[in-house]
């Protein structure tokens, strides 16, 4: 079976059964067309689209139409005042364009505290604005003739006049006439010019025309009016009687039900129309599924573009822009694939994998000047020559291999710094933190032309519309705003953009809204979308003008202004006109589940009418209707019905006994079946392979055979939970480097601690050498400077977020060092500090203390075992009575170190190793002593200036070490069996749900026979 399905086109016109095709405003049609066969006739339509729907069907149904043409109001209007607007120099302005006026309005009229000034930047308050602006102006109402009195708070009244007394203005002002303008000025015409013999105007009954447009056919046809029948609401349940109705899990499988009745009924595309209750939801899911399945179809409300690669590029670089130039946005559309980047050679662009791993391998975090800087480092990172990087003993194809990988990342590098050095020359300045709409409206027009990716018809489709609708809002006057809020408008106007139009076409299944669906005479619709969630809809009133402010304002008003709540009898009353429309056979369904909320949902109202005419009972409840609907499809449809092979596939291991197609497929995919593996022994109580058990090999990784230096956070990994350790230590695995995107936070906990160590070393290295010990009165001005210092040098590294963010992360840095000095002034009154960032085992680059060493520390575990250490210890100060104390700095809160425990089974060993690596290091240096106190000092703003000190015990700290060496010998890494060990795993989706992993942990530990294993679990509770 094919994934892609094949359908049969008709020929255009081919003839259908006349009789199940015909409907009340066909017939009447066709007798005005006999009736008058040469006398010029208008149709008005609710649009264009549908007036061609029913001039189709007359030619397909065999009635001659000549001289019959399809006009909508509007167009009338535009035809009537066109070549005036082109005399006079006037601009017809869109609705993006409108709306930006609007949004100027608000901005110059509205104050704070106005009534509607604590939302006037609020883009729904603009939207609402604009709907209601166009009612005003269609109903002939101006700023000035505005009824204040239709306004319990006159604050509403004034300020409404004034912003459209503004938006008015600015039509003015820039030669631009809005849709309601152009339906006044026809308006005006048609009034002031003596009546005319004409054509014939044909007004389909329930056609919805505000009470201006129908004063401007009135006028305009001059008593050649002609009222045609068309189908009532009340005849609905004719076309009902005969209903199918189903039920879907979700929406995307009420599309999948269509795809797949249309399959199995062997019906042409062109014989169906699949119609909706929701715009928002329906036609992106059958535009996804109709590409994914190859099924050919019209959308009469279009598709949005934003599903487009040029559409997804253009948001991207509009949420790149709007949020301080952040990398990860500008990564995720080239990750996509929805830009171009020019890549090595002419006319070839950079593969989107090698542009985001550029990217990735920049960390330029964000802030516009760091892109080419960031860049600029990577690219000479890369060029620098093999030989400065340092030995390889790699073998010579390996070797090849990976100068190949280095070249080529070299190009991808310099090619997206290229790109960038464009994109960003193309950008507007954002120095001032505002931005001209316009101006950003036309650099991201150009960046679309120059890199928007199009590898489709619709790509090349939307990247025009997307064009145009730049070009319209570049030519809206300048207006300087937040570079976020200008990016947010701009993207609503991407987001809001639907192209490719269409009339139901030969060969393919029309998609439509239902209000302008059932005209083409198909003889299979579809109707989805109604459950009670979606139809008929909620009676909310205009948020702007509520409906007693419309009555009352219609008492005065030259045209009526519509009643918005009464929306849903209306909405009900157009569904039931959609209805009476069809021609053939009707289906019906809905969503009995909602997958994201995971709840369920139930049919409209309508529904319950249809099942009623179905079932002739007229008294049936919503519990009869579920009972006789069959269970709802879902994604296991029958194998006869699937619409690729994975849904055959899959019907068919549901439909197999006893499970035994699973056994089949786990033959045929080893994998599987080792995952089904995996998953059964995690599920046991033994400890297996599948939970870290790589046996004797361990012992090839025990560091006291192997001698390699190990450090003590890595000890302390092994401790929190063995399973990180193999994962991060054994296998080498880690996550991506990436730069915090939190835009409250400048520096994350780790970057925050090393900054303030630096200070501290600084500090202390500088007043040592003068042989001063630390003062507040003295020193507090210098531990400023150096922090000020340390702190420039950080922002230029990683510029912040915000001011916000960086004045908060610059204050907790003050309270640390206020905390240090104040703390320490008081401690060194006993103690004097001697030594600091004391390296051992990091090589002799990083020697710089006197009693540093360059190999790593012995640590001796037994009569015969040992291991060697490398770290680097913060402080050491010298007492009185010659001993030293050790100390560590620790710039987050208490939390991480337990004062029950001195140890904590391993997982604060730190201390102790340091406090006899510090002995060995002194020795070394020819000073001999020994370390009588060592712990944790948390001057961070969490700590507040606490000192820790647990018990020192070597032989303790021995046996503990010795038992997490045993699990690496014996190569045993479990899962942590306590939860809260996890809290700073870098592992955890790799673990899936951390309280069932730790708990099968635990049992596994307690039903263990191993020696390695069941230690391990009793210093873990210690």
């Amino acid at each position: 079976m094919s994934s892609r399905v094949s359908f049969q086109p008709l020929l255009p016109f081919e003839t259908v059964d006349a009789e199940a095709a015909r409907t009340r405003l066909i017939d009447e049609l066709a007798r005005i067309c006999r009736e008058y066969p040469l006398e010029e006739k208008i149709l008005l339509a609710p649009s264009l689209p549908i007036g061609h729907q029913l001039t189709e069907r007359l030619a397909r149904e065999g009635h001659p139409w000549a001289h019959l043409r399809v006009e909508t109001v509007r167009n009338l209007a535009h035809g009537l005042v066109g070549p005036s607007l082109a005399n006079e120099g006037l601009t017809l302005l869109s609705r993006a364009q409108a709306l930006a006026l609007v949004e100027q309005a608000c901005a110059d009229a509205l104050a704070p505290d106005s009534y509607f000034g604590r939302i006037k930047e609020r883009p729904g308050l603009h939207r609402a604005l604009q709907t209601t602006l166009d009612e005003l102006r269609t109903a002939g109402i101006s700023s000035a003739a505005l009824p204040a009195r239709a306004f319990p708070d006159a604050r509403k009244a004034a300020e409404l006049a004034a912003i459209l007394d503004r938006y008015e203005h600015s039509l003015t002002a820039g030669r631009f006439l809005d849709r309601p303008g152009v339906l006044r000025r026809a308006l005006d015409r048609v009034r002031s010019q003596e009546p005319r013999p004409g054509p014939w105007y044909l007004l389909p009954t329930g056609l919805e025309l505000s009470s201006t447009e129908q004063e401007l056919i009135e006028k305009l046809s001059a008593e050649r009016l002609i009222s045609i029948a068309s189908e009532a609401p009340q005849d609905w349940r004719t076309a009902a009687r005969h209903a199918r109705i189903f039920r879907a899990v979700g929406e995307e499988n009420e599309v999948r039900e269509v795809f797949r009745r249309i399959l199995a009924e062997g019906t042409p595309c062109d014989e169906a129309e699949l119609l909706y209750t929701d715009p928002r939801t329906y036609p992106a899911l059958v535009y996804e599924l109709s590409e994914q399945y190859g099924i050919p179809c019209t959308f009469g409300g279009g598709i949005a573009a934003v599903f487009s690669r040029p559409g997804q590029a253009a948001v991207g670089f509009l949420s790149w822009i709007g949020g301080n130039f952040e990398e990860t946005e500008l990564r995720s559309i080239v990750a996509a694939g929805a830009v171009d980047i020019p890549g090595f050679r002419e006319g070839e662009p950079l593969a989107s994998v090698e542009a985001e791993r550029a990217l990735r391998a920049a960390a330029i975090g964000w802030g516009r000047q760091r892109h080419l800087t960031c860049l600029d480092r990577l690219v000479t990172e890369l060029e620098r020559p093999e030989d400065s990087i340092g030995p390889s003993r790699e073998d010579p194809d390996a070797a090849a291999r990976r100068r190949a990988r280095r070249e080529k990342a070299l190009l991808a590098a310099r090619a997206v710094k290229r790109f960038l050095e464009r994109g960003l020359r193309l950008i507007p300045p954002t120095d001032s933190g505002r931005i001209d709409l316009s101006a950003l409206a036309h650099a991201t027009s150009r960046l679309i032309a120059e890199f928007g990716r199009v590898a489709s018809g619709f790509d090349a489709t939307s990247r025009e519309g997307l064009m145009r609708v730049f070009a319209e809002l570049e030519a809206l006057p300048a207006t300087a705003l937040p570079i976020a809020e200008a990016a947010q408008r701009l993207t609503d106007a991407v987001r809001e953009l639907h192209v490719g139009s269409d009339r139901p076409r030969p060969g393919s299944l029309h998609v439509a809204d239902y209000r302008s669906g059932a005209y083409s005479g198909r003889p299979n619709t579809f109707l989805l979308g109604l459950d009670d969630r979606r139809h008929p809809g909620s009676g909310l009133q205009d948020p702007v003008l509520l409906d007693a402010e419309r009555r009352d304002i219609n008492e005065s008003a030259p045209h009526a202004l519509a009643i918005r709540g009464d929306r849903p009898s209306e909405n009900t009353l157009a569904l039931q006109a959609c209805v009476a429309r069809v021609a053939g056979r009707l289906t019906l369904s809905f969503s009995s589940w909602n997958l994201l909320q995971g709840s369920d949902q139930f049919p409209a109202p309508f529904v319950l009418e249809a099942h009623r005419e179905i079932a002739a009972n007229p008294t049936a409840d919503y519990t009869n209707l579920l009972e006789t609907l069959p269970p709802a499809v879902g994604f296991l449809p029958d194998a006869r019905d699937a619409i690729d092979e994975t849904e055959w596939m899959l019907s068919r291991l549901r439909d197999f006994p006893g499970g035994a197609a699973a056994d089949s497929v786990r033959a045929v995919f080893p994998w599987l079946a080792d995952g089904r593996t995996a998953r059964g022994a995690r599920a046991s109580e033994r400890f297996t392979v599948y939970d870290g058990e790589i046996g004797p090999v361990g012992r090839q990784l025990d560091p006291r055979v192997t001698l390699d230096p190990v450090s003590s956070s890595r000890i302390q990994r092994l401790a929190r939970c063995p399973y990180d350790y193999f994962l991060h230590d054994v296998l080498g695995l880690a996550p991506p480097d990436e730069l915090d995107s939190d835009p409250r936070q400048w520096l994350d906990p780790m970057a925050l601690g090393s900054l303030l160590h630096d200070v501290f070393h600084r500090f202390f290295a500088r007043i040592s050498s003068r042989d001063e010990r630390p003062s507040v009165a003295r020193h507090a001005k210098e531990l400023e400077e150096i922090a000020e210092r340390a702190v420039a040098e950080w922002r230029e590294r990683i510029p912040p977020r915000s001011a916000a963010a960086f004045a908060l992360c610059r204050e907790s840095i003050d309270v640390a060092c206020r905390t240090l000095l104040r703390e320490e002034e008081e401690h060194c009154r006993t103690a004097t500090p001697r030594y600091f960032e004391v390296p051992f085992g990091m090589g002799r680059a990083a020697l710089e203390s006197s009693i540093a060493s360059a190999d790593p520390v012995t640590i001796a575990l037994g009569p015969s075992a040992r291991f060697r250490l490398r770290g680097r210890i913060d402080r050491i100060d010298e007492a009185p009575d010659g001993t030293f104390h050790v100390w560590d700095y620790k710039t987050g809160g208490t939390g991480s170190v337990s004062e029950q425990s001195s140890l904590h089974g391993g997982r604060q060993a730190q201390y102790a190793l340091y406090a006899a690596a510090t002995e060995e290091l002194l020795a070394r240096a020819g000073q001999p002593a020994r370390v009588s106190r060592s712990g944790y000092f948390f001057p961070g703003q969490k700590g507040q200036g606490q000192r820790i000190e647990p018990r020192l015990d070597m032989d303790e700290t021995r046996r503990v070490v010795n038992v997490l060496f045993d699990l690496i010998a014996a190569g045993v890494f479990p899962h942590t069996p306590k939860a809260e060990d996890c809290t700073i795993c870098d592992f955890r989706a790799v673990c899936g749900s951390v309280p069932e992993a730790a708990a099968a942990a635990k049992i596994k530990i307690e039903k263990t026979d191993n020696l390695a294993l069941a230690a391990f679990g009793r210093i873990h509770d210690e």
